[in-house]
Formats: C-alpha cells, structure tokens, sequence
C-alpha cells in the first residue's frame, strides 16, 4: 500500500486537472 499512498497527489491533481478541464471545455461550448 505505499505506493499507492505515494501516487495519492498525483492522482488528486490529475483528477483536478480533468475536472478543471472539464468546465473550461463546457464553458466554451457553452
């Protein structure tokens, strides 16, 4: 289990980054 706990920021800040990707790309097409 450690190194999921090391990937753990990593995951976070991806997932981060889909999500602002998300809503940029959804107000664009807005």
């Amino acid at each position: 289990m450690k190194v999921y706990t090391d990937y753990l920021p990593v995951i976070n800040m991806l997932h981060q980054m889909t999500n602002f990707v998300d809503e940029m790309s959804g107000t664009m097409l807005r």
